[in-house]
């Protein structure tokens, strides 16, 4: 349950941050309807809900909202991270550089 938690709340953050126009531009989207923003506030909100009742089962109602705290930080974290490095990637292609992965 504790991998499921992780998913889920990596999969919230990332629809709240499809939700914005910064990242759907950073990461090659097309500017979303504001319907389809809604839609993805929505889904990223319950997911993150989900990814409670996914720490609350693994870890027991005392300990499952303080362990959720580190689910969401770690996910968010490594959400954080792969957006960094699609942006450092899109402006080495601009610039013309080589790419550093391989």
């Amino acid at each position: 349950m504790t991998v499921i938690a992780l998913l889920l709340a990596f999969v919230g953050w990332t629809c709240l941050s499809l939700s914005m126009h910064r990242h759907q531009r950073q990461l090659g989207f097309p500017p979303a309807a504001s319907s389809y923003r809604s839609i993805f506030r929505w889904v990223g909100a319950f997911m993150i809900a989900a990814s409670l009742w996914a720490s609350a089962d693994a870890w027991g109602p005392e300990q499952g909202p303080v362990a959720w705290f580190g689910v969401l930080t770690g996910s968010a974290f490594l959400l954080v991270l792969l957006l960094s490095m699609t942006s450092r990637e899109d402006e080495r292609r601009q610039r013309g550089a080589p790419s550093a992965r391989r």
